[in-house]
């Protein structure tokens, strides 16, 4: 059987979803589409057997004639390739990418909401009427697209939940899996060296939560000087981006360090003991099992997506989200007791092991999707 897995970003298509095209590729002839696919990810997937194709699809664009002319063009380009089978995830992929499955005739629809982003996120102000606006498009397409497909799975509670109260998913067709999952045996337990150091991996954008971490950061560093603070991530095109200017001001006064991008974030993780991730709302954060595995306690929001990843006191700790005060007083709390730091960490790597391993998330997927 052949399945084609659309996602709107070729680098995170190789990133947070490889394993599960390795997975698929048990029992699939898999295609990987993505806009902006080149030849280093096609070269990339053919080493798993997996064959890449870049499609036309704009992942931000809000111009409705434009996502005809996508939908159009992805539903001839599904209609030669004589699918069996599409699994789509992101916003567009969903919704663009059912439809244009159901035009191509494809007759089996599966979709993953790994997270439901920037227009769920509650706000206040210009920000916020811009949202509710582009919320309210989005569960229109959503309902739409989502009674076309066999299976929706996602990663978590709330999100589901939200979903199936709104009527955008039908009930009988929600699920849910552990996120993404981690590979245990790729991210080994590391014990953490130094004194109190802290980490945060994300895209530099508002709504993860990274402005909340910097001024955390000053706060910290006035208090307990010998404290460190990495911010890994890379400048994004995103309109809720940071200005770099922004982050290399905190560089300048000696509070973060900024490597930037890491294309293995490993030997960052070996250089701190609290991994922190003060976001607004996440699918599930890959970037938070990553740590979880490699023994890191947590510092994260009591969110969607966040508290999962965190037994409250016992792998970590949760705090209100955009509070900077609540986000210094649990990060001075395990900066001051090492041996509280260790003791999370082994039970986040025993919670990575039992919980969030990639057999363990794969094993549910199949079970939800009934391939």
């Amino acid at each position: 059987m052949r399945i084609a897995v659309i996602h709107s970003n070729p680098d995170y298509l190789l990133g947070s979803r490889l394993p599960l095209l390795r997975h698929l590729r048990r029992r699939f002839e898999v295609v990987a589409l993505a806009p902006g696919l080149g030849a280093a990810h096609q070269a990339e997937l053919s080493r798993y057997g997996i064959r890449g194709s870049r499609i036309s699809l704009n992942p931000t664009g809000l111009n409705p004639v434009a996502d005809a002319i996508d939908t159009f063009r992805l539903a001839r380009q599904l209609r030669r390739m004589r699918l069996d089978a599409v699994l789509t995830n992101t916003l567009k992929p969903v919704t663009l990418g059912t439809f244009a499955s159901v035009l191509a005739g494809v007759p089996r629809r599966y979709a993953l909401i790994s997270g439901l982003g920037f227009a769920f996120i509650r706000d206040g102000g210009r920000a916020g009427v811009r949202r509710r606006i582009v919320s309210a498009v989005a569960a229109l397409e959503y309902r739409a697209a989502l009674r076309r497909n066999r299976r929706v799975v996602f990663h978590n509670v709330d999100d589901m939940q939200q979903f199936v109260d709104a009527g955008i998913c039908p009930a009988d067709r929600a699920g849910r899996v552990n996120g993404s999952g981690v590979d245990t045996h790729e991210y080994e337990m590391a014990p953490p060296v130094g004194g109190p150091s802290f980490i945060s991996v994300s895209r530099l954008l508002i709504d993860k939560g990274v402005r909340e971490y910097m001024e955390a950061a000053r706060i910290l560093k006035s208090r307990i000087p010998e404290a460190t603070f990495l911010l890994v991530g890379d400048v994004d095109r995103n309109p809720r981006a940071i200005d770099p200017d922004e982050v290399r001001g905190y560089v300048r006064a000696g509070v973060i360090e900024w490597p930037g991008h890491a294309q293995d974030v490993r030997p960052l993780l070996r250089k701190a003991g609290v991994f922190v991730m003060p976001s607004y709302r996440e699918g599930l954060p890959r970037s938070t099992l990553e740590a979880m595995a490699m023994g890191r306690a947590v510092v994260t929001t009591d969110v969607p997506g966040c508290r999962e990843t965190v037994v409250d006191g016992e792998n970590g700790l949760l705090v209100p989200v955009r509070d900077v005060q609540a986000l210094v007083a649990a990060m001075e709390q395990l900066a001051r007791d090492p041996a509280r730091v260790a003791a999370m960490g082994r039970a986040s790597r025993r919670i990575a092991e039992e919980v969030f391993d990639t057999e363990v998330v794969h094993r549910q997927l199949d079970e939800v999707m009934g391939w």
